[in-house]
């Protein structure tokens, strides 16, 4: 009874720090085409200048 408890606790805890795993990497992701793409723009500015 009490395993079962424990076991149910640490699998939604899992499933939480996947979840949160899992947004984290796609800010990073995100961060680094954000990044990607503003230095895009600033070399086609310094060029087309």
């Amino acid at each position: 009874m009490l395993r079962m408890k424990l076991q149910t606790k640490y699998h939604f805890f899992l499933k939480r720090f996947r979840i949160f795993y899992y947004v984290e990497q796609n800010n990073f992701f995100s961060l680094f085409f954000f990044s990607l793409c503003i230095y895009s723009f600033n070399f086609l500015i310094f060029t087309s200048i």
